[in-house]
């Protein structure tokens, strides 16, 4: 039974005993009060007749008296009915509307709707449990991606913010803890179609048991589970319950950071490629080599610190309690916002500056005393609350580390497009100049709009109509999944293949596709959707193939009439593609 019923029938339970009392009394009633016929002689209504009559005198609709007139003793007893009715039904409305105001039962018909609608879900989706800034950020981005989400979290607020998003009517969200199994079950968990879980939760405890619960409770072997965690406790836990994916916002932003100043270009490039949420093509300044101020040694400084340590990058910690953070002991005691501070940690020698404390006001006093010291000084600063975000735009600073976004761009890579994170980590072994020219012929590509990137998989359901020619011996390149009708101009750069588990860097236009092979390409927004389309027509393909043939396919058809026999695998001339 559920617990709307149970609940309904529970705070019911009076009332409706109440009414049905009143209504078998007044029928009874009714049945033994005597009364008379046309013709004068005695007559006892039936109890058909007697329900009948007290159900529309009940309900104050009244049909009249019947089968026959009433006598004075049978209208006494109506009228004791009437107000009887009445007021039983006054206590059960009454009832009815309290039992609407209850928060449980708003709760239960809430959980209820919650279930039905995730059980409806007939595409593959991700469960988000934890809506805060970095769980709202990364929704838009799945969403906008035609990704699927269903979503859990604990704050009124938060589904609030969904509401006035605009995304209430197509999101499943429910207000509720979502360390608790049974919501996790309710948000499909064990349903055929959920891909994975992503706790993004600011307490790590509660990222941890949503990750024991996803590992005990998943049904589907293949149920990705990713979770944040910002301690190294919390993520050893979280890996030791077969956590697939477990990330620290600070060591991301520090690795993104260390690459930024050891490889600018290849950092620009991943900038390109992931989805960030700009538009338009551009280059971040980059951050030079030298020495380095960081001030506050929590989480983020000591993440920066070790990768600027192993990048053999010289590092000034400042910090006012040294101690009980455990900082090095070269560290300066100090906030940073005071100018002898900055002075003592060698700022006239330093290349840059990082504000990594917990809070917004002291980041931006300790860059704006910085700049006001050194025009020419890198800063970097931390925004712990998103209400702050204007402020720190205003401030004109190189980089803002914005955790929510540093997470929500890293999932959704991971998530949606599990090939750029390959291709970026294999990328290193690219020389330089073979990154500047990809780099040139994406900025021809593209102008100055950014790239997008999509992928391919050469099989019956993701790309019927090139497994349909492959499978007629038709020889189809790389080239030819780049191309457009009666277009000579590359419309798309491919960056990726991957193979029965091997990888290549940038392929050649005249590798030949084959079946089961997985290629990465980016582009325009229009090569993405002309290519999409290529993949499942094979009309658009064949013309591709052979371009003197019309461009329209009635004509085309005609052309063709008696249609072409398949080609002879043996005969080379029957394909004029064929190699």
């Amino acid at each position: 039974m559920s617990s709307v019923i149970f609940i309904f029938l529970r705070r019911m339970r009076l009332p409706l005993i109440v009414l049905i009392l009143v209504y078998a009394l007044a029928a009874l009633g009714l049945t033994l009060v005597p009364g008379q016929d046309n013709n004068g002689d005695l007559h006892y209504l039936s109890f058909f007749h007697a329900f009948y009559f007290v159900s529309f005198m009940g309900s104050t609709i009244g049909f009249g008296e019947i089968p026959y007139p009433f006598t004075d003793p049978q209208r006494a007893w109506v009228l004791v009915s009437i107000y009887t009715s009445v007021i039983a039904w006054l206590f059960t409305i009454g009832s009815l509307l309290t039992l609407f105001q209850d928060p449980a039962f708003k709760r239960a018909i809430t959980f209820q709707a919650f279930r039905n609608k995730v059980k409806r879900q007939r595409e593959n989706f991700w469960i988000i449990c934890g809506l805060g800034t970095t769980g709202h950020a990364l929704m838009e981005r799945l969403i906008d991606n035609n990704i699927n989400v269903v979503v859990i979290d604990s704050k009124q607020s938060s589904l609030d913010a969904l509401e006035l998003a605009d995304y209430g009517g197509r999101v499943p969200a429910l207000l509720a803890d979502m360390t608790i199994p049974e919501n996790l079950v309710a948000a499909g968990i064990g349903h055929k179609d959920c891909t994975g879980v992503i706790s993004l939760a600011s307490d790590d405890n509660a990222n941890l048991k949503v990750a024991v619960v996803a590992n005990q409770l998943q049904d589907n072997p293949n149920l990705t589970v990713i979770c944040r965690s910002e301690s190294e406790d919390a993520t050893r836990n979280m890996k030791s319950f077969g956590t697939n994916v477990v990330l620290n916002p600070f060591e991301t932003f520090a690795n993104q950071f260390g690459l930024a100043i050891h490889d600018h270009q290849l950092y620009t490039l991943g900038q390109w490629l992931t989805d960030n949420g700009e538009t338009t093509l551009s280059e971040d300044k980059a951050p030079p080599a030298g020495h380095w101020i960081i001030c506050g040694y929590g989480r983020l400084g000591k993440s920066l610190e070790a990768i600027l340590k192993k990048r053999q990058i010289d590092v000034t910690v400042v910090d006012p309690e040294p101690e009980s953070h455990q900082a090095p002991r070269s560290c300066v005691v100090g906030r940073g916002t005071e100018a002898e501070t900055l002075i003592k940690a060698d700022l006239a020698s330093a290349s840059g500056i990082v504000a990594a404390t917990s809070d917004d006001s002291d980041n931006l006093s300790i860059v704006m005393t910085a700049k006001e010291l050194r025009q020419d000084l890198f800063t970097i600063a931390r925004l712990n609350s998103f209400s702050n975000d204007v402020i720190f735009r205003a401030a004109e600073l190189d980089l803002v580390i914005r955790r929510n976004e540093v997470l929500a761009d890293r999932i959704l890579s991971i998530v949606d497009r599990p090939l750029v994170t390959q291709f970026l980590r294999l990328a290193h072994q690219l020389p330089k100049h073979a990154i500047q020219n990809l780099m040139s012929a994406i900025r021809t590509n593209t102008g100055s709009s950014k790239p997008v990137s999509w992928r391919y998989s050469i099989n019956s359901e993701k790309t019927p109509a090139i497994n349909q020619l492959l499978s007629e011996e038709y020889a189809i390149t790389v080239e030819d999944l780049v191309q457009q009708p009666n277009k000579s101009s590359m419309q798309a750069i491919p960056l990726l293949l991957v193979e029965d588990g091997n990888t290549k860097l940038l392929p050649e236009l005249t590798d030949q596709v084959r079946p089961n092979q997985q290629y990465l390409f980016c582009g325009t927004r229009k090569a993405r959707r002309n290519s999409l389309r290529l993949c499942k027509d094979v009309d658009l393909l064949d013309q591709i193939l052979h371009p003197d043939r019309h461009a329209i396919p009635v004509l085309r058809w005609l052309s063709n009439y008696p249609p072409r026999s398949q080609p002879d695998r043996n005969d080379p001339s029957a394909n004029p593609r064929n190699p």
